[in-house]
């Protein structure tokens, strides 16, 4: 199976990954590209095995939980303060317009609509359209539906934690041929090149094994790009302290069944290495803008 990033078919490295999050009997083989250093889910699930791992009951994005939600709040404060610094240094006008494509619950989405100049929407398959307001409006709809950003005309659209989740890119391509010159995409995703991944190995969140089908790096990220003649880019990371916490709860669970002196001792110094990706940090955050 060819890296979905760069089509190579080369490896240097393969991983076996247990849903640890979801305590499911999925263990997932993923690849190291030896070209772009991408790593990839080697197997094409079942449909209906592919549908059943965002069950609207379990899956967290969609069902959430007071923890989970005060979390994603949390993080989504801080994501916006970086979208905010975009919007300023590109000039984009007010009012504007916003997409937040696959935006599960709305978290990061709902704060930008605090904001009164901003007009948002807010596009997930299982999105929930009775939480719209006058400043923001959900749509029930997949992410290839492009009438929407067509129709809207937006001045940004965000793309956050939902590109690892797909093995054909092509669609980011698709969004860009369909803006407005001058407005932005902004893309973000976890990053591999981490020392969270280094630490937490195969209890790293970062996989969300078997649901991350492509993790990328800030090199290979802009492999996606079909030309990058018509689009000024720019990588940018931020800190996401939740993915560390998630993987240490992925450790503890490791440990109930497969008991490890190794797990044990990174477990008991997990609390002094939550903030370990403060420097190297684990969110890749890609700004296009479309010339």
């Amino acid at each position: 199976m060819a890296c979905s990033i760069c089509k190579s078919t080369g490896t240097h490295d393969s991983i076996l990954i247990k849903d640890y999050e979801y305590n499911t009997k999925h263990i997932t083989q993923y690849y190291v590209c030896s070209n772009c250093d991408g790593i990839y889910r080697n197997k094409i699930l079942n449909y209906n095995i592919e549908k059943s791992l965002y069950d609207k009951k379990s899956y967290k994005p969609v069902k959430g939980g007071i923890i989970y939600d005060l979390l994603k709040n949390i993080n989504s404060y801080y994501e916006k303060i970086f979208i905010l610094k975009y919007l300023k240094k590109y000039k984009i006008k007010n009012p504007t317009k916003i997409i937040d494509m696959a935006c599960g619950k709305g978290y990061l989405i709902g704060k930008l609509a605090k904001n009164l100049n901003f007009k948002c929407f807010g596009i997930d398959i299982n999105v929930d359209t009775e939480n719209n307001t006058n400043n923001i409006n959900f749509i029930q709809s997949s992410y290839t539906n492009l009438d929407f950003i067509k129709n809207i005309k937006p001045n940004l659209i965000i793309i956050n934690n939902f590109i690892e989740h797909m093995e054909d890119h092509s669609f980011i391509n698709n969004i860009l041929d369909v803006m407005e010159n001058k407005s932005l995409l902004i893309i973000i995703t976890p990053n591999t090149n981490t020392n969270g991944k280094k630490y937490f190995k195969d209890c790293w969140s970062g996989f969300h094994a078997p649901r991350h089908k492509v993790i990328f790096n800030e090199r290979n990220i802009q492999n996606i790009l079909k030309s990058k003649n018509n689009y000024q880019t720019e990588i940018r990371f931020l800190y996401d302290p939740f993915t560390n916490l998630i993987s240490t709860i992925n450790l503890f669970k490791k440990l109930k069944n497969d008991l490890s002196f190794i797990t044990l001792i990174k477990i008991l110094i997990c609390p002094f290495i939550l903030f370990l990706d403060l420097i190297n940090k684990n969110r890749i955050m890609m700004v296009i803008r479309k010339k």
